[in-house]
């Protein structure tokens, strides 16, 4: 959530993500994100703790069933990113300078490209407005690595979520 602040401040566009407590009320999230919505547990990884609401009633449903768990946890409630379903980009920022990117594709019709869950990833060539892109996003960072999570978009926009990352688990993905 800090990076999606920092990147907003900057004007740098993100979806539209909201932290929020179960049971959460519907029509705040229909007017602050929209549907469909994507939830993320906000410690999650490899996929895990991530579900597509594809209408306020789903939504709905999902609440409650969290709520009846007795979640105390905040969760992210995320604009879906129609144009990029079951695919993103991993872009490789190091010093400053992009190294390398994947793309990765779900296999199996998700709208989850994670690799752990038997996605694709391959090589993917950057182009000189990517790493401006990149490299413009990189300097609202100290860390001196990070990985750049990028959605395929219909317009020249592309949304970005940014995870700083102190392993290089995606870079030796990439490469394999």
């Amino acid at each position: 959530m800090y990076a999606n602040q920092i990147l907003a401040q900057h004007g740098i566009p993100i979806p539209k993500t909201m932290l929020t407590r179960f049971p959460s009320n519907p029509d705040l999230v229909e007017k602050q994100v929209g549907f469909p919505c994507v939830v993320k547990v906000v410690t999650g990884s490899h996929g895990a703790g991530v579900y597509l609401c594809e209408n306020k009633k789903q939504f709905s449903d999902l609440s409650e069933l969290i709520s009846a768990l007795d979640f105390k946890n905040s969760m992210i409630v995320q604009e879906y990113v129609q144009h990029s379903e079951g695919r993103d980009l991993r872009v490789i920022v190091i010093g400053g300078r992009v190294i390398g990117a994947m793309l990765r594709q779900a296999t199996d019709g998700s709208f989850k490209a994670n690799i752990s869950r038997g996605g694709k990833g391959v090589a993917y060539d950057i182009d000189e407005k990517m790493e401006l892109l990149s490299m413009k996003r990189q300097k609202f960072w100290i860390l001196t690595s990070l990985v750049l999570i990028c959605c395929f978009m219909k317009t020249d926009t592309e949304y970005v979520k940014q995870t700083p990352h102190q392993d290089f688990m995606v870079l030796r993905t990439l490469w394999v």
